[in-house]
Order: C-alpha cells, then sequence, then structure tokens
C-alpha cells in the first residue's frame, strides 16, 4: 500500500488559503466565507483518481462572462439554475471514458443548494458520470474562496486520492488551480476549458514552476486524452 502524500499543515492550510485570497479577491475573507453543501457523499477515504471539474462554462455552456472579456459577469447568469441547460459538446462522452478508467467525480457549483436536484437531474440527462455535488450559493469572489476552501479538504481528507481538475479561463481558474498544484503534489493534472481571448502568457504566468505535462489548456474536449 503507498503510503498518503504529505500535505501541508493545519498552519501552512490557513497561510495558503489567506495568501491565495489576498492574491486572487481583493475582497476576501482568509480561509472563505460560508458554507459549502456537499451532496450525496460520504466520509470514507477516497483512492484512486478523482476528477474535480467546475459546472458554468466548463462542461455546461452559462456564459458566466460577457463575450470574450474575462472579469465583465454577465447579469442574466442568475437566471442560469432555472434555464435549460445547454452542455459543452464532447464533455460528456469525455468523462464517461475517465469513469471507464476508473475515475470518480466531483461537480462544483456556486448555484445554490436548493438547485441541487436538478443540477443531478441534468447531468444525468445529458449523460455525466454520478458523482458528488459541492454548491456553495455565492458568485464572485466567494466562489474563489470556496474553491480553494473546497480543494484544501479534499486533499487532506484523501491524501493517497489523485486528483485532476477541469475548469476554465472565464474566472481564475488557472490561477487558483496553479498555486494549489505547487503546494499540494496530490493535484496530479489540471485541464482549462479556454473560454477567453487571453494570451498564452497567462497560462505560463499561472502554472509557473509546474511541468507542461501537468496542465493543459484546451478548446475541444477530443484535444484530450487518457488520466494521468
Amino acid at each position: 500500500m503507498n503510503p498518503p502524500i504529505a500535505t501541508p499543515s493545519s498552519p501552512a492550510r490557513r497561510w495558503l488559503c489567506c495568501t491565495l485570497l489576498a492574491a486572487l479577491t481583493a475582497a476576501a475573507h482568509a480561509g472563505g466565507s460560508g458554507d459549502i453543501v456537499e451532496r450525496h457523499t460520504t466520509r470514507t477515504t477516497l483512492r484512486g483518481t478523482i476528477v474535480v471539474t467546475d459546472i458554468g462554462d466548463t462542461i455546461k455552456i452559462t456564459h458566466v462572462n460577457i463575450g470574450q472579456a474575462r472579469g465583465i459577469l454577465n447579469p442574466l447568469a442568475i437566471f442560469d439554475g432555472i434555464v435549460r441547460w445547454r452542455p459543452v459538446p464532447g464533455m460528456a462522452e469525455l468523462y464517461q471514458d475517465w469513469a471507464q478508467q476508473g475515475a470518480e467525480f466531483i461537480y462544483l457549483s456556486s448555484e445554490p443548494e436548493s438547485h441541487e436536484r436538478r443540477m443531478r437531474e441534468e447531468l444525468e440527462k445529458n449523460g455525466f458520470p454520478a458523482g458528488r455535488i459541492y454548491l456553495n450559493g455565492y458568485g464572485g469572489t466567494a466562489i474563489a474562496s470556496q474553491k480553494i476552501s473546497m480543494a484544501i479538504d479534499l486533499f487532506e481528507r484523501h491524501p493517497r486520492a489523485r486528483f485532476v481538475f477541469v475548469g476554465d479561463s472565464g474566472e481564475r481558474d488557472p490561477e487558483i488551480f496553479g498555486e494549489l498544484a505547487r503546494t499540494y503534489p496530490q493535484l496530479r493534472r489540471i485541464y482549462i476549458r479556454r473560454t477567453t481571448d487571453d494570451t498564452d502568457l497567462r497560462y505560463t504566468r499561472a502554472f509557473r514552476r509546474l511541468p507542461q505535462s501537468q496542465w493543459w489548456v484546451f478548446r475541444e474536449p477530443d484535444e484530450l486524452g487518457r488520466l494521468p
């Protein structure tokens, strides 16, 4: 049996959370704010490969930001939880392939708890693998802080698991995931769906000191292959 991968101590965890929030969000509060609602999960220690995936503009077309501009929020996004799902073509098939390779899935969303049932139904209807759902009901600064808090909690609760994070370029996923990967070796691979017109310089900065094999920026799911 492989020994658990070493992870930062609790003081290091608090320092990392504070540092990330200060760097990524102007109005952040150290350690995050609000509660994450974790649905249909267990306290059993996870092993193997865990895919942690964002939903909005990663597997579901929501246009959280207006056009190709990063940081300009679309005011119509507030209705996202009640309109018909438009899945990103090919993502369900990709995730089903990964599930056949033995991966488990955790879906992360800023939608409120009341949308959990509909979200699970839409995931199933659109062909995505079953998985755990984390909700936090916040947006903007809070979703960044909750992603950090959730990720650190997962790393510490499941030290034997290997994590793959999937997000998009519309918000701060590259910067958040890059900083986490430099601190937690359990984060083995990062995939970012390119939804903005950022130059490659953004990604080389976000993933500095990480090997190229650990991160990938893509537009179409068929650019990605098997899990690490």
